[in-house]
């Protein structure tokens, strides 16, 4: 299983769980303490907690998960109320019974809403991800328009380099010949001012 299934599995059935344990209090089954639904409430939003905050994960599933421990904690905050208001409804002379209920919402809620706050900011926001999606996109364009200018641009010295380069040496017979010529004319004149 995932760790997105578990977490969606822990989610789904500590929140069933604890309503359904709600509901047994109200119809006072006697193996179900009050305070029951205060400890399964807060361990279930503390599991879902410790489930997301050690992943290494930087993503909009972050903030999911952080929205889901928040929403967690006020499930638990409902079933809380839901059972005082039931246990009130027929029962008012033990005050303990209708407390710890009421304890349990409060504690779940505050629990979840800061836990679920806090695993959200260690998400990634889509905004910023579609930025950086978006800078990366522009920066690879850049950077290939300009590799591919850059090997033009040296594809295309290469190419008059190796034409000049050619033209030299084809020159070189010329040169060579201009030079003998140029020696030749001056032995001429240095024998011909010489007689």
């Amino acid at each position: 299983m995932s760790n997105r299934q578990t977490f969606l599995t822990i989610y789904f059935v500590g929140t069933g769980l604890t309503l359904f344990c709600g509901l047994l209090l109200i119809y006072q089954v006697s193996f179900i303490a009050p305070k029951f639904l205060l400890v399964l409430g807060t361990t279930h939003v503390l599991g879902l907690f410790f489930l997301t905050v050690f992943r290494d994960e930087k993503s909009k599933r972050k903030i999911e998960d952080g929205n889901f421990i928040q929403t967690a904690g006020y499930l638990h905050t409902l079933i809380g109320f839901i059972v005082a208001v039931g246990l009130v409804g027929d029962n008012i002379a033990n005050l303990n019974n209708l407390l710890s209920p009421l304890s349990s919402a409060l504690i779940t809620s505050l629990l979840g809403w800061w836990l679920g706050g806090f695993i959200s900011s260690q998400g990634e926001h889509e905004e910023d991800s579609l930025k950086k999606e978006i800078a990366n996109s522009v920066a690879e364009a850049v950077a290939e328009t300009l590799d591919r200018e850059l090997k033009q641009y040296t594809k295309g010295i290469s190419k008059s380099f190796a034409k000049l380069n050619k033209e030299s040496q084809s020159l070189a017979p010329t040169i060579e010949s201009l030079n003998t010529t140029i020696e030749n004319q001056k032995n001429h004149y240095q024998k011909v001012f010489k007689e």
